[in-house]
């Protein structure tokens, strides 16, 4: 796990460099300027990557030019020098972006996106995503490509936007979804913009659509490395290795949704986290304690609220298949198969995991802090508040873990961040 983590690290102090290069934007896009040469020449152009050897920036047309700082004028040396300490967009600054007034180039292209092609039997997402976060060195381990078959609900149809972002919630990443303009009242316009604004922001996206115009055609995944006025080139996971060109003319009555994924710094601290060697923080879990004895509900909005009063850092969030909602069955089968990885990678990532019981006499929890192959290191909770530390069977855990909302079943876990104060 260790040796994980420091690449997990790794990652984190190339992507804290990356900021200052390819994954500067504005608030709306790209940074369109004047640039003057030193004898006078002017250009207008966005400033994509500061390299050792000069300045990359972006034509209109898409045609780049790299050229030494020292060629141009003095305004321009002092905006490269300030743009050198803008940070690194983030998912929650692409999410604000009004992108109908978007204004992103003709054309651009992210460079070293390799197509990930998934085994034999395995879906188009598993290549998508692994292809993503290749490219952001992020490793994600051999029990991805299960965790996202199991989220799989047809061979017909595309892996949900809210699944693709639980399958991805124990890694080092924030995800934002980018569906067909209709649904959010906005144009196709602002759809396109927004796929090219991520792009420019070199991130590639992960798109979902039907190849026909048919409600009942097979939905595709592929990738968005690269874009032009008339074509999307994309990767096909389960296709040639080399980027193809997606015609832009059709796609509006074809688009499901698109996925971009951004990478972000994991929490200091995590690499001694208690999946690892080192001992809980007592301190820690002595206020965890303290606070689900005094919880009024065990219900998870409640609970994780109640922990939030009482300065716990923590997330819930439903790790149920979101097509199996509607049905008990399924839901306690996916339990098994989709459920407890998804423990596992947050326990891996150094979290505290806490996860309600459905018991005979009533709501319960276990509160996890380890595994083996067979068991979950942990505390269980009864419905009267008294406790007992013991593994327990991974088994236990997927026949009693359900929350019951209406004719809605979820299969909620509450992550607590273990470095805070």
């Amino acid at each position: 796990m260790k040796s994980c983590v420091v690449l997990h690290l790794m990652a984190a102090l190339f992507l804290s460099l990356l900021s200052a290069t390819s994954l500067h934007a504005a608030e709306n896009g790209p940074d369109w300027r004047t640039w003057t040469s030193l004898q006078g020449a002017e250009i207008e152009a966005y400033l994509k990557e500061v390299r050792p050897e000069g300045i990359v920036i972006v034509r209109r047309d898409g045609v780049e030019f790299t050229s030494p700082i020292s060629r141009f004028s003095s305004a321009d040396q002092a905006y490269v020098a300030a743009w050198g300490q803008t940070p690194a967009p983030a998912a929650s600054d692409f999410g604000q972006l009004d992108f109908e007034a978007a204004n992103p180039p003709d054309s651009h292209q992210i460079e070293g996106v390799e197509n990930a092609r998934p085994r034999s039997g395995q879906p188009p997402e598993v290549g998508a995503v692994q292809s993503v976060l290749n490219l952001h060195q992020i490793p994600f381990g051999p029990d991805l490509a299960g965790r996202i078959a199991a989220r799989k609900p047809t061979m017909d149809t595309a892996v949900s936007p809210s699944d693709l972002r639980n399958i991805l919630a124990p890694f080092a990443v924030a995800t934002e979804v980018i569906p067909h303009g209709r649904a959010r009242g906005v144009s196709w316009q602002g759809t396109l913009n927004a796929i090219r604004t991520a792009v420019t922001w070199d991130l590639p996206v992960i798109v979902a659509y039907r190849p026909l115009f048919e409600p009942e055609t097979p939905e595709e995944v592929i990738v968005v490395t690269g874009f032009d006025r008339r074509n999307l080139n994309v990767l096909e996971p389960l296709g040639s290795r080399r980027p193809i060109r997606l015609d832009l003319r059709n796609l509006e009555e074809q688009f499901v949704y698109g996925f971009v994924i951004f990478p972000e710094p994991i929490p200091v601290g995590t690499e001694t986290g208690p999946a690892g060697s080192s001992p809980l923080p007592t301190a820690l879990l002595s206020r965890i304690f303290a606070a689900i004895g005094k919880a009024p509900d065990f219900g998870p909005p409640a609970l994780t609220e109640f922990f939030r009063d009482q300065g716990i850092q923590a997330t819930m969030r439903d790790v149920n298949r979101s097509d199996l909602s509607q049905q008990l069955g399924q839901t306690r089968s996916f339990a098994r198969s989709g459920g407890l990885p998804s423990i596992d990678a947050s326990l891996d990532r150094g979290h505290l995991i806490v996860v309600p019981l459905d018991l005979s006499d009533g709501a319960g929890l276990a509160l996890l802090y380890g595994r083996t192959d067979n068991e979950f290191l942990g505390v269980e909770f009864l419905p009267n508040r008294t406790f007992q530390r013991a593994p327990i069977p991974r088994a236990d855990i997927a026949s009693r873990w359900l929350t019951r909302e209406n004719r809605t079943y979820r299969l909620d876990l509450i992550e607590i961040t273990v470095d805070q104060p």
